[in-house]
């Protein structure tokens, strides 16, 4: 397999699979996980794209990271779009921890007094505190959690080769009770399965692995902190926008390899079906959405990228 990923300094370089392939619409659609899409300048080179092409996939989509000043692909024809993620600058952990709401200080305050975060071990103890706090229930964010179900297998293959990544653990009485996935990069590290238990909230967990990532991005020289998009949940929005991230527009371009992939772009059908709309209708959906999710069955045995 090919990677397309170039990045300025060796030490980030590592090889990606092909992208993941989803079905939209009536087409397919290859696109890299947020992590990577946010930790490393992706490029689209002609082995990969001809693997995708073998694979049957009709589009490829990848962003570009704008916000370091990266230089536009719009010269080299790609049709594109914007879309925006949820990013945090960084200037030192008393600068950010000065930059938010009251609140937010006071609760992480609570936390470092009676929890303690730091770097984790992936070992068997890990292991089954994770299985613990993926299947304490299977709602969470008012909608059915992808997670819930996962098998102490599925635990240990998703754990199982973290590369360029961390795990930050936030634990109460030497018991774990939160973790982050955190993708050090090219410039920017990136949050990713990020959860706690929810029957420990009121000790603020998850105000500690936010600090937590703060402090390993500055001790780490990382200036730029990524946590998905933002403009699609307006609570988990506004939990963001407490923590200091901020919504910043990026590029997303899109390389057509089939005729359903030319037509898809002449439709305006390539983005993600939820991004398809305004983000104000996308907002006033949400409700709706919950509660048909969470009226679904859940399932079992969940893909380790959950």
């Amino acid at each position: 397999m090919h990677s397309l990923i170039q990045t300025s300094e060796s030490k980030y370089e590592r090889q990606l699979p092909l992208p993941g392939i989803e079905r939209r619409w009536f087409y397919k659609v290859a696109q890299y996980f947020e992590p990577d899409e946010h930790t490393r300048d992706i490029y689209p080179d002609k082995a990969l794209l001809d693997a995708l092409r073998a694979k049957r996939v009709d589009l490829f989509s990848f962003i570009e990271r704008s916000f370091l000043n990266r230089s536009t692909h719009l010269e080299l024809g790609f049709y594109g779009c914007t879309e925006t993620i949820g990013l945090l600058r960084i200037q030192g952990f008393e600068a950010w921890l000065k930059s938010l709401p009251g609140r937010e200080r006071t609760a992480i305050r609570k936390a470092e007094r009676t929890l303690k975060t730091r770097l984790v071990n992936v070992d068997e103890e890990f292991i089954q505190s994770a299985f613990r706090i993926y299947n304490e229930t299977p709602i969470r964010q008012c909608r059915r959690y992808i997670g819930f179900g996962m098998t102490l297998q599925d635990i240990r293959l998703k754990f199982s080769n973290l590369q360029t990544s961390k795990i930050i653990g936030t634990y109460l009485d030497n018991k774990l009770i939160g973790l982050m996935w955190v993708e050090l990069g090219d410039q920017v590290a990136a949050m990713m399965s990020f959860i706690s238990l929810i029957s420990q909230r009121n000790k603020n967990p998850n105000n500690a692995l936010i600090a937590g990532v703060v402090k390993l991005c500055s001790e780490k020289g990382y200036h730029y902190l990524t946590y998905g998009n933002m403009g699609y949940n307006p609570g988990l929005d506004f939990f963001k926008k407490n923590n200091g991230f901020r919504r910043v527009a990026v590029p997303r371009y899109f390389i057509p390899l089939t005729s359903k992939g030319q037509l898809a772009i002449k439709l305006k059908l390539c983005q993600s079906i939820e991004r398809s709309f305004s983000p104000t209708l996308t907002r006033a959906l949400v409700p709706f959405y919950n509660s048909v999710n969470r009226a679904l069955p859940t399932s079992r045995g969940i893909p380790v990228d959950a």
